[in-house]
């Protein structure tokens, strides 16, 4: 008797759960709705059932965005600032010494400013985060979606553009024709100018007398009178003559331009008259 109940027993026992098993098949197959692929905004439970996981607050990401942004700025800045002194002390210093263009010197610039991003890069998230900026407090399945990853992107790009502009302030302390002065002072060193200037107001009244002696060129009555009108003078009268010299080959010419303000038919300020004669000099040497 005892053996024939434990029979019964286990027989009975095994039709349980051979229900209970087919019972949570059918409730599977009825409530899944898992698929083959994977798409980035679901995520599927072990058990198979996919889970959309809560779309961000707007100030989830404004924190985000904000959070992407500040630390760029830093960069920004920072990229801007050691690209311009660097650029402007190289174009400065071995501009001068080798002759290297000042677009070389740029480039060269920015080649200590990419040295300096991974310098001081560590220093500035370090200064960034002790600023207590919010925190988006995204869940894991939150951080992988594509709106997310877009709002970062955008505040670093806000934050790099507004940090490169800020940057640009550098230029009110750099002097840009400082390169070009010293690298025409040492040409000047190597090889004496083969033209004189002279810039006076004293030789007619109301206006300003320009004499240039040097060699003979192409294209050189054309060079002074553009710069003239660049800066705002009208010619007056222009005597060119032709001096006598032994050596035929290289003739030797005087350029008179007696000129007046453009308007006021009035001399140039006699503050100015240094700065024309440079800028002619400048126009004639080339």
């Amino acid at each position: 008797m005892i053996y024939k109940f434990r029979m019964i027993a286990k027989g009975l026992f095994k039709r349980y759960c051979h229900n209970i098993h087919n019972s949570t098949r059918q409730l599977s197959s009825r409530g899944t709705t898992a698929t083959t692929r994977n798409p980035p905004t679901h995520f599927i439970r072990p058990s198979g059932y996919v889970v959309h996981p809560k779309m961000p607050s707007p100030h989830q990401l404004r924190a985000q965005f904000i959070k992407s942004a500040v630390p760029m700025v830093g960069f920004g800045f920072m990229d801007q600032t050691i690209m311009l002194q660097a650029g402007n002390a190289i174009d400065c210093t071995l501009g001068v010494t080798l002759g290297i263009s000042t677009l070389t010197a740029a480039a060269l610039g920015q080649i200590v400013s990419n040295m300096g991003s991974i310098i001081f890069g560590d220093g500035v998230e370090r200064a960034a985060s002790a600023m207590g900026l919010p925190s988006p407090y995204f869940t894991l399945e939150q951080s992988k979606l594509p709106i997310v990853r877009k709002t970062q992107m955008s505040g670093s790009l806000v934050g790099v553009l507004v940090g490169c502009t800020l940057g640009l302030v550098n230029l009110f302390f750099i002097d840009p024709n400082r390169s070009g002065e010293l690298k025409m002072q040492a040409t000047f060193v190597e090889q004496p100018p083969a033209y004189e200037v002279n810039v006076s107001n004293s030789e007619h009244s109301n206006t300003t007398t320009i004499t240039v002696k040097g060699a003979d060129k192409i294209g050189l009555l054309a060079s002074i009178s553009e710069v003239l009108s660049r800066q705002g003078y009208s010619i007056v009268e222009v005597v060119a003559k032709t001096l006598p010299r032994e050596d035929t080959h290289n003739a030797m010419i005087e350029d008179v331009f007696v000129v007046q303000y453009a308007g006021t038919n009035s001399e140039v300020e006699e503050d100015k008259l240094s700065d024309l004669a440079q800028e002619i000099l400048k126009a004639v040497t080339v």
